[in-house]
Order: structure tokens, then sequence, then C-alpha cells
């Protein structure tokens, strides 16, 4: 596992590491005792790592032996620093290192590493005392004591290098989700905020211990090979599966032949149906089964082994079919249409030419993941994804689609895992069908990585309140909280099926659409614009369907709803001054949602609804609104153009904040960009606006 900066604390490598030494001045002090305690995701191992005592080289001054209850015949046979230097580098390897007054520790092994002659790298830190300052600012102390009797974690032998390295670890994972809801969620946002503290510089600088302004500015580089971006750029949809040839269980394996031989393009034959698979047969297996004498046999039992046969949706992207085939180590997926019926076949052969790294399969392992820290290193990866393909020079609109495909991707595997845990606890099955939404950005596929949760769910039948409702409530604060803990942070604005406003059966909802549409006031046009941009990612498609059908008829017939809608660009203006200079906010930054994405986005809904047009991504809805000849092709090509440039500057702009542990949103730093970027970004602005105008005259 790498870490990186965007890696999220729930899921770090690291280690915590606990020395006693002969003094407290880092400037002198040799080691006596040193001990590490690896902490792997949520999970601090029992079985330390390091656990040794070690020959100073000097005697133990009885200062020293009081705090720590070491002395000089304690050591007499210990071997010295030289000798376990190498051990200790190793183990520490590619982990962050968690301490408490960290730099004290690591000051004293730097300089144990430069006499013993062995080179050593200084590794990423967190001192959990700084940690707990930004996570608690309130505490009246924060010594390790003070911080173990604040957690509940037991010590019995206090000032002994394993027992208070263990005592670190439980503290640090303890201070995960305090420092989650601080939002700090990454290490490279650990890191900022305590290099940020009021103090803390100054007293490792007084103390002489290595401060955090001089740990490795956590690197994104080393997680992800460069990309070739075509799996990235592609669906499955893009590449002709091979057909589906069908044989019943019951049918010979010479049928099977014979109906092989029928269909010159393929080279594989599904048992079953395209609505129930129970395996797929190769026809060299097939062949072999046939030499075998085995030919009248039927295929279920002639002495042959039926595949499984792995499927993939054919609005998936490409990168996903290879991380699959990877990881499953199979020659075949199924390629499954919405509603997971099979549609045909996807050969290996088929996607040799479009090679991906094993480390760049991120959704395939952000679907199969089984616990939260896996989705959250899995999710973590998503920025030096985008990195690698910005710098491939990928449109940051085609990044955005990956990155929502991920969310719908992680939401789904979410939704898996909270079912799974409503039974673990007695709760049983869904008591009916059900379908989760995501909505917004990530429903269009325009996210950024800033996105938030935007769920809702639907259900067959009951009433608010009732059982079927309880359940879903429950099911859904089991999801909102695991995506939280992942990295996709609550909804600010409320907008998760946990919430009674976005959890309804379909009649409910169709009655909440009916009232959207024909009231077209404030409170529920603020409640609707994103519903109209969701999908269905788990469950019942079938019913999500019906809803979105009933919804997009009644709004299509509704010329007031759609008109209020449009109206919330009204007053929007490109932020230039009489000058010509853009209108940042204090700090130089621009928010460019509010500037540009969002007023496109509304644009475009506008024209879609007002012509019954289901495409939900922003950019396929102008496509479709210039095929129509709905809108002047000039101001449609000009605003794609202006929506791309302003998404690739709000991406990389992301990227360069994630790496520094700036928290990750859609503003800006236009003071920073050279006049040209100005100058394009005002263009792109300008272009924005007269999409904008043209949809209010609708």
């Amino acid at each position: 596992m790498v870490n990186t900066g965007s890696t999220p604390l729930i899921s770090l490598d690291a280690v915590a590491l606990d020395t006693e030494t002969t003094s407290l001045d880092a400037r002198t002090a040799r080691v006596l005792e040193l001990a590490l305690v690896r902490i792997t995701g949520e999970t601090v191992e029992a079985e330390a790592v390091l656990d040794t005592l070690v020959d100073p080289e000097c005697p133990v001054p009885p200062s020293s032996t009081a705090v720590h209850g070491l002395t000089t015949a304690h050591l007499a046979g210990a071997r010295r620093f030289a000798a376990v230097a190498a051990s200790l580098d190793a183990a520490i390897g590619g982990s962050v290192v968690v301490g408490h007054n960290i730099g004290y520790d690591l000051a004293v092994l730097d300089r144990e590493f430069r006499w013993a002659g062995v080179e050593w790298r200084m590794p990423h830190f967190l001192d959990i005392r700084a940690l707990a300052r930004i996570a608690a600012p309130d505490l009246a102390g924060y010594s390790l004591d003070a911080l173990s009797d604040w957690q509940g974690v037991v010590n019995t032998r206090r000032h002994r290098a394993l027992p208070d390295a263990m005592a670190t670890a439980d503290v640090f994972v303890r201070l995960v989700p305090l420092l989650r809801a601080r939002g700090v969620r990454t290490l490279a946002e650990a890191e900022r905020a305590s290099r940020g503290l009021v103090g803390e510089a100054w007293t490792y600088h007084l103390n002489g211990w290595v401060s955090p302004a001089g740990s490795p500015q956590a690197d994104t580089g080393p997680a992800l090979a460069a990309a070739d971006s075509y799996p990235f750029r592609h669906r499955v949809s893009d590449l002709a599966p091979r057909p589906s040839v069908f044989a019943a269980p019951s049918a010979s394996l010479d049928d099977a032949a014979r109906a092989l031989l029928a269909e010159p393009d393929a080279d594989a034959i599904v048992i079953g149906t395209p609505g129930r698979v129970d395996g797929v047969l190769t026809a060299r297996e097939i062949l072999a089964g046939h030499l075998a004498g085995n030919g009248s046999a039927p295929v279920s039992g002639g002495g042959v082994t039926l595949r499984p046969l792995p499927t993939i949706a054919e609005s998936d992207f490409l990168y996903r079919a290879l991380g699959r085939l990877d990881r499953l180590a199979t020659g075949y997926l199924g390629v499954a249409g919405r509603r997971g019926e099979l549609l045909g076949l996807l050969t290996a052969g088929d996607l040799v030419r479009h090679r991906v790294s094993a480390a760049l399969a991120l959704g395939d392992e952000i679907e199969t993941a089984r616990n939260v820290p896996d989705l959250a290193h899995a999710w973590a990866r998503l920025p030096a994804l985008a990195a690698s393909l910005l710098a491939e020079d990928l449109e940051a609109t085609d990044i955005a689609a990956i990155v929502s495909a991920e969310i719908r991707a992680l939401t789904a595997n979410v939704a898996r895992r909270a079912e799974e845990r409503m039974a673990a606890l007695g709760r049983g099955q869904p008591p009916c069908a059900y379908a989760l939404l995501v909505l917004g950005s990530a429903g269009r596929g325009d996210s950024f990585l800033s996105a938030d949760q935007d769920n809702a769910l639907i259900y067959a039948t009951g009433a608010p309140g009732g059982p079927e409702d309880e359940w879903f409530r429950d099911l859904a604060v089991l999801i909102a909280d695991q995506l939280n803990e992942v990295g996709l942070p609550y909804c600010p604005g409320g907008v998760m099926a946990k919430n009674p406003g976005c959890r309804h059966s379909a009649a409910v909802w169709k009655d909440v659409v009916a009232g959207w549409t024909g009231r077209a006031e404030m409170r529920d046009l603020l409640a609707a614009d994103i519903f109209f941009d969701g999908v269905a990612v788990h469950g019942d498609i079938a019913l999500a369907d019906e809803v979105f059908d009933f919804a997009f008829e009644k709004a299509s017939a509704a010329p007031l709803f759609i008109a209020s809608l449009a109206s919330f660009n009204k007053d929007w203006f490109p932020p230039v001054g009489v000058l010509g200079r853009i209108k940042t906010d204090g700090d130089g930054r621009l928010d460019l949602k509010r500037n540009g994405l969002r007023p496109a986005v509304t644009a475009a809904r506008t024209y879609a609804l007002k012509n019954a047009m289901r495409p939900t991504a922003t950019l396929d809805r102008l496509a479709e609104i210039k095929a129509r000849g709905l809108a002047d092709p000039g101001l449609i090509d000009n605003a794609v153009e202006a929506y791309k440039a302003i998404a690739r500057n709000v991406l990389a702009q992301q990227v360069r904040d994630s790496h520094d542990g700036v928290p990750l949103s859609q503003r800006v730093d236009v003071a920073a960009m050279p006049a040209a970027g100005k100058a394009a970004l005002k263009d792109a602005m300008s272009a924005i606006s007269l999409l904008v105008g043209s949809a209010l005259n609708l």
C-alpha cells in the first residue's frame, strides 16, 4: 500500500514509534530502547514490528533511569544502534511515522543514523499531540497520559517504548474520526494543519526537534504510473461485444458446437439465457469434450467444467473491464445492459491493446472492496489518477465523468455493505424493492474531486414513517456514515437518503414531483433541480425508471416550472470589473462553480427539460441541443469549449490543492494565473453568459 498526500488517515499505512533515551535533550540524547507498532487502517497490530534494547555506548544517567527504569546493567549485551539501524529503516519503509512529540524521537534517530554512518531518509510523520490540538483545541493538556485518559486508552507500563508506542497507535486511531469532523481527512491535510498550529514551529525549534515544516511534503507521484488514456476515454459500449450464443444446460456438447459454428464471430458459448447465466464454455473446451467421446452428453455434465462469467456494465469505462479481467484472471466478461441482461461478450484479446497497470484498476478495486479502509484507500487514488490523465491531455470533463462513475460505484458498494450490516444487526432483508439514486453532479457525470454526497432513495411500497420507511431510513444512515468515512462528505444541504425529504415510496415521489412542477415555488425548486440529474446505482432500476419517466413527463409539460428553474441564472453575470479585471475573493480565488459551471449546467438542464431530452451530462445535453437545432450552433460550440476550459482550471487547481493539503473546492487561484490564463477565463465566462441568456429567453 502506497501512501500519498491524498491517502485518507483512515487507510494510512503507518507505524507508531517510541524511543527511550539517555536524556530529554534531543541534541545529545542516545537511544536506549525503541519500538514500532504497525497501524493498518483502523487496526493496530497486536505484535510489535520492532521492540529492542539498544546499547547507548555510554552510562545511563540516574535521572534517565528514574523515568523509564532502564539501567546500564539492563543494556548489557544489547546491540549498538549501528546493528539495529537497517532493521529500523526496513521496518519503517514507506510508512508514515506516528508518535507523541515525535519530532524529538526523529531528531535523536537522525543523529544516531549519522553517527552510525548509515544513510536514512526522513519519513513522513504525524504528531498525535499536534493532531489532538487540531481535533480538540480546548483540552486541558496534551501529554500522552492526558490523551490516553481522554480516549480511554489503558497504558500500565508508562515510559517504556513498546507500551508507549501501542498507546500512541490507539490514540491515533481514535483521533481519526475527530479530525475528519474538523475537515482534516488526508495525510496532506493533517501535515498542513500540523504545520499551521500556533506555537508549534517555535516549540520544535527551541528544543532542537525535527519540525513538521521539515517533513517531506506528501507526494502523489509514486502512486500511479503514467496512464494510457484510451481506457479512460472510452466505454465498454464503444467496443462492439462479441455476440452471445446461448445453449440450455440440457443441450449436448455437439449441439453447442453447432450453435458456435453458426455464428462465425463467436468463440465461446453461454450456458443459460440472457436473464440467467450458468457459465461459459470456450470452443476449445467443447472440442476437448467432443474428442473425449462426450459429444452427446449435456454441457452441464459432459466432462467439462463451466467457467463463471463475470459481467461488466456496457456504460462502464474500459479501465474497469481491464481491472476486472486482471483481478479475476479470466478470459471473458459478459457485457450487461442497464437492467442486468446479457448483451454480449468481451474477451481479453478484445482489450489487449488497451493495457493498463494494476495501479490504475481502481474502478474494480472500489467495486470489490470489503471494508471502509480499503474503500478509502482506493478512493484516495483519484487525485493522482486525475493528475496523470491531465498530463496526458485528457479533457477535464472526461476525467469528471470518471470521477462520477467512481462515486456511483462507491455508493453502490457501500449500499451492499449497508444491507449486509442491517442483516447482521438482525434487521433482515429489505422489506420491499428499492432503488438508491445518486443525484447532482455525480448523476450527471460532471463531478470533480471536491464532490460530496447527493443521494436519494425510492422504495416500492409503504407510508412515510411506516415500517418500510424506518428500515430504509436506517439503511440510508449506514450508507451516509460509511461514505463520509471513506471520503465522500455529508451533503451540507442535507440531500441524502437518510433525511425524510430524500426518501419516499414511488407513489409519494410522484406526488412530490407533481407538487414541484405544479407550484414552481422557490423551496420546491431548490430541491427539484438536481433530482432531474439523477441516476439509479443500486437496487431495482425499473422502479427508478418509472419515477424518472413520470418526472420528465411532468416537467416537460410545465413551462412555468422550467422558466423558474432557468431563473436561477437571471442575476448571474461574469465577475469582471469595469477595467476588465476579474473580481476575486479576498484571497485571490474565484468560485468557478458559481461563476461558470453551475450557470452552464442550469442552462443546459433548462433546454433538456423543455424539450423532453433525457441525457443528464451537461456536454451531452449541449450536443443534443445543437443536433436538434434548438440554439445557434456557434453559441453552443463556444459554450462547450468554455465549459471544458473552466472544468480544466477547476480540476488542475484541485490536483494542486490535494497535493498541498488544501481543502478541495471549486475555487481557483486566479491571482496566480498568468495574464493569458486570466484572459482565457474571462472569454470562457462570457461564452457561458451567452448560453445563459439563450436559456432565459426560451
